[in-house]
């Protein structure tokens, strides 16, 4: 049974930007998301404006699911980031309203038991079905782990699934990858809703591989804190839309 995941804590070419002098690692980045004094920011492909991408999630609900699947819609310049965030009523015609109603459960409406990848994928696949191509990961782990730096290459963001050591689930969205100095991928940078957001990075988060045997050889960081997760599912998020010029 695919895990519930809910804060539970206990096409332009990607760019390459050097890490601060003194550390030789390098970060890789999605093309079109840059960092901006507001956070992380990407084109509206619709009207050509900029927009912020990161959202946070709240205390009470269980949603990072939902939140990285927008984030994602954002970053790919999909969504309008006012109505995401507006408290007017929905155009139940419009694609986002679809979306939000494969989200909404009356009996659950701060989901906080959770979302798992299928969901997401299906709520996409119903609501964004022409401008967007929804392709789980066939594998978990390490081929988890090369699947999204190879995503990432192509300028695809994906939707990545973990598990805490202590219990319970979470997701967030992958925006990157980061190099050691030999040039050897370790680490997957995250977007994630669960966390503060990034004012001179696109990333706030990170999940690195630290070399352990068993079932926890990943650690996840983010506001100072870390924890040993294993990776358990992802969703990549794949345009049919040309970039915004």
């Amino acid at each position: 049974m695919a895990t519930k995941r809910r804060m539970t804590l206990p096409q332009q070419a990607p760019w390459t930007r050097a890490q601060p002098s003194g550390d030789t690692r390098t970060a890789v980045t999605v093309g079109g998301l840059m960092p901006t004094a507001k956070g992380p920011s990407a084109l509206l492909r619709s009207t050509g404006t900029l927009q912020q991408v990161h959202l946070r999630q709240g205390d009470m609900d269980g949603a990072c699911g939902p939140y990285a699947v927008i984030m994602g819609l954002l970053a790919l310049g999909l969504v309008d980031r006012d109505e995401v965030t507006g408290t007017h009523r929905l155009d139940g015609r419009k694609r986002y309203a679809k979306l939000w109603r494969c989200f909404s459960d009356a009996k659950d409406p701060l989901l906080r038991r959770g979302t798992d990848l299928d969901e997401l994928r299906e709520a996409l696949e119903q609501s964004f079905p022409s401008l967007l191509q929804v392709v789980p990961a066939k594998s978990r782990g390490a081929g988890l782990f090369k699947w999204a730096q190879l995503l990432i290459e192509e300028n695809v963001p994906a939707i990545v699934g973990f598990d805490w050591q202590g219990g319970g689930g979470h997701a967030a969205l992958v925006v990157g990858y980061e190099c050691d100095h030999e040039g050897k991928t370790d680490s997957l940078l995250l977007l994630d809703p669960g966390a503060a957001p990034p004012r001179v990075t696109v990333y706030n988060a990170t999940i690195r591989n630290v070399g352990r045997r068993g079932t926890w050889p990943y650690e996840y960081m983010a506001d100072g804190e870390s924890h040993l997760v294993s990776l358990d599912s992802a969703i990549a998020l794949r345009c049919r839309m040309t970039p915004p010029a």
